[in-house]
């Protein structure tokens, strides 16, 4: 899960990363 949470980081570019806070992307991720 880490593994593709880095991967969707570093897919992003970094004006999504300002609003998109890891933890945030976390969860999204458990719901999917």
């Amino acid at each position: 899960q880490l593994v593709q949470i880095n991967w969707y980081l570093n897919s992003r570019p970094l004006k999504c990363l300002n609003w998109h806070t890891p933890i945030e992307i976390f969860l999204l991720n458990l719901r999917h």
